[in-house]
């Protein structure tokens, strides 16, 4: 049993040996797991991966209990004392190392595979992350605790044209979805119960690719349920007979059936100049190399840009403004610090 992500937060996901091996089945080509391999493990699920697929699993020796403030002087030393060849870890934990790398001159030339995942990864990171360990392989993986994993894409995979359509506010693009998981874009419902569906009626609820809306996952490692139900309501559904799971996150499929991210939908802001996925903004502020982190919300009828930063300039806000005339911004702010979730370190904690 562990925590969910689903909007009951007293809700916890059940994992039986079934799923963990379907799990398994779907984590171990998707992160290229291969006997002999050292990986830097975070969390636990991977750790059950690399057991069951003949991998060492080092543990970080350093308090995970806050991937954004691990001790990466003692991290470097581990890498090297146990020959690690491979990090599964969040960006945040990732830009601990690379803060370290960054002001050291340190790299890690033994790696040889890097995943992230847990939280947004901007294709910044993913760089940052190649430089840090230049003969390393870096994929970003998208998933849940509901559905881990369901799609991922490598930092070369990742073209010019990509990067303008980010820059121009189509999203973040998470690449193609695993063999393993089955994903359709709904028309956006959330907040709202889904009734079940008849294959027709779900046909009908399906948007065009191109289209953005609701993702919904199914497949063998996708949780089909709580423990004692509590969460099912606001997160499956089915489809003769079928569970699906709602991610709550929007999106939309691409030409080549790429999955690109608009954030979650509850984010989604609706007022008298239209509609606006916050996600969208924030990935074009999160390529301006002054900016740490950022947030968009509503305020009094106004939207806001809140920025992290360390060098907090007219001249940012500026730049930042100019390059989101889209997006119709009325004003940037400027926080020393944005808050973020406990577990990951790196998802902006928006309530707060």
């Amino acid at each position: 049993v562990a925590r969910s992500t689903s909007p009951t937060s007293s809700a916890m996901a059940v994992r039986t040996h079934g799923f963990l091996l379907a799990q398994h089945r779907a984590l171990a080509p998707a992160i290229a797991l291969e006997v002999g391999e050292v990986d830097l493990a975070t969390l636990p699920v991977f750790t059950l991966a690399n057991l069951a697929s003949g991998l060492t699993t080092v543990i970080p020796d350093t308090d995970m209990k806050r991937p954004g403030a691990v001790d990466a002087v003692r991290l470097f030393a581990q890498m090297e004392r146990t020959g690690t060849t491979r990090i599964t870890a969040s960006p945040a934990f990732f830009e601990r190392l690379i803060e370290y790398g960054q002001k050291t001159g340190t790299t890690l030339p033994n790696l040889r595979k890097l995943y992230t995942g847990g939280a947004p990864v901007f294709p910044r990171l993913l760089e940052a992350i190649k430089k840090l360990a230049p003969r390393a392989e870096v994929v970003a993986v998208y998933g849940s605790t509901e559905a881990e994993p369901i799609a991922h894409i490598a930092q070369e995979e990742i073209s010019a044209k990509d990067m303008e359509a980010m820059r121009a506010g189509r999203g973040l693009l998470t690449g193609l979805t695993v063999p393993e998981v089955r994903l359709r874009i709904l028309i956006d419902r959330s907040g709202s119960p889904r009734p079940n569906l008849t294959q027709d009626e779900f046909a009908r609820e399906t948007v065009t690719a191109g289209c953005a809306g609701e993702i919904v996952v199914t497949g063998e490692h996708v949780l089909k349920g709580y423990l004692g139900g509590l969460g099912d309501e606001e997160t499956k559904f089915q489809v003769d007979g079928e569970v699906w799971h709602r991610t709550g996150d929007a999106g939309w499929l691409d030409e080549l059936g790429r999955l690109w991210l608009l954030g979650r939908c509850a984010a989604r802001i609706s007022d008298a100049r239209g509609e606006l996925y916050p996600f969208t903004v924030e990935c074009v502020a999160m390529t301006f190399p002054e900016v740490r982190r950022a947030a968009v919300l509503t305020h009094n009828d106004r939207r806001l840009l809140i920025v992290e930063s360390k060098t907090a300039t007219l001249d940012l806000a500026t730049r930042l403004s100019t390059t989101l005339s889209w997006a119709q911004i009325d004003d940037v702010r400027y926080v020393a610090a944005l808050p973020v979730d406990k577990r990951h370190n790196a998802k902006i904690d928006y309530p707060a």
